[in-house]
């Protein structure tokens, strides 16, 4: 017996069936946004594609050029993790859903500001820093998850208040447990045991659990970290104003595409549609700045040699694509905004 593929009217009919409402086409038309934009998100996605291979490619020498460490682990699956949320932007931008993306750069900015403190000095200290405050994170969220402890009571009784959390999947009991002690075997390592002083230390100093990066006389904020490692431009942008998505009492005004007076006490509000691709320069740009980035501290850590043929590449191989991105942004942007002519 044959299956056959069902034919494009077939398969819209398919969908039909599977989704019978049909979204409003002024706030909602993906097809067309994609259309529309289809220069611009082909040169972006060729951008992004050619950074992420070329990531890849680089953790892969410099996975086989570490010592094996659980430190050198520290520093390349971060970079894996970061090329994991640019391979998440390229997903989106494909689909010409740029805003949704904005908050993922929040999190590639704050992955190069940790590969960067990692190596740019006393990285061993740092990385072992980094290893201790997040087990030490995790065995107190799975002490919560042992209903036979102090925290596990109280953090059901909580989950029994909050009707959105009251049937959150945890882990049971005994695999919480088997992984608390785990976590203690692992903490009470003697290579910890400076990272541990330095750890209660501040916190009692501080009177709250340290980040990873304050241990050792570390910047006190994200904010402090980007001004120690000169990113406190990509700061006020990345982080600060181009991530006010994530937060929803900026979610209206992102969405804004115009105000058109029509008295002193009222106003038409011109919403941005859903899909819309007027922001995908700006957060493509964004993001192959930051991985870049994070590509040559990883390089320069563990193959130093790489450090000219590394920029080489970038200007061979991935400058060209990035012009080529530009000028498509460029020709876009002639199109949404037509120059005004005088009547």
């Amino acid at each position: 017996m044959t299956l056959s593929s069902p034919s494009p009217n077939e398969a819209r009919n398919l969908y039909r069936e599977a989704v019978p409402t049909k979204p409003p086409s002024d706030v909602f038309d993906p097809e067309r946004s994609k259309r529309q934009a289809k220069d611009l998100i082909d040169s972006a996605l060729a951008l992004l594609d050619e950074i992420r291979n070329y990531g890849l490619a680089a953790f892969k020498r410099s996975l086989v050029s570490s010592q094996g460490r659980a430190e050198d682990a520290v520093i390349l699956f971060s970079y894996f993790g970061l090329l994991e949320m640019l391979d998440g932007v390229r997903v989106l931008i494909a689909e010409a859903a740029p805003v949704p993306a904005r908050p993922i750069l929040r999190t590639i900015f704050e992955q190069l500001l940790t590969l960067r403190w990692l190596t740019e000095a006393d990285t061993e200290r740092r990385t072992r820093a980094y290893l201790f405050v997040n087990m030490v994170r995790d065995r107190a969220f799975l002490e919560k998850c042992d209903p036979s402890s102090p925290a596990g009571r109280a953090f059901r009784k909580l989950l029994q208040s909050d009707p959105l959390a009251a049937g959150a999947p945890l882990p049971n009991s005994a695999q919480a447990a088997s992984r608390v002690k785990r976590l203690d075997q692992l903490l009470a390592d003697p290579r910890y045991d400076e990272v541990h002083r330095e750890y209660d230390a501040l916190k009692k100093t501080a009177k709250r659990r340290p980040e990873w990066y304050e241990l050792f006389a570390g910047p006190r904020s994200i904010e402090q970290l980007a001004q120690r490692l000169g990113q406190t431009s990509h700061y006020e942008f990345v982080y600060r104003w181009l991530s006010r998505t994530s937060h929803a009492g900026d979610a209206l005004l992102a969405r804004i595409a115009a105000v058109k007076p029509e008295t002193p006490q009222r106003a038409t509000l011109h919403l941005r549609p859903l899909r819309d691709a007027d922001q995908i320069f700006i957060v493509v740009e964004h993001a192959a700045n930051m991985a870049v980035q994070a590509n040559w501290a990883v390089l320069d850590h563990f193959r130093p040699g790489e450090q000219q043929s590394s920029r080489r590449t970038y200007l061979r191989d991935i400058k060209p694509l990035r012009d080529r991105f530009e000028s498509a942004a460029t020709e876009f942007e002639k199109q949404r905004r037509p120059p005004r002519t005088d009547r």
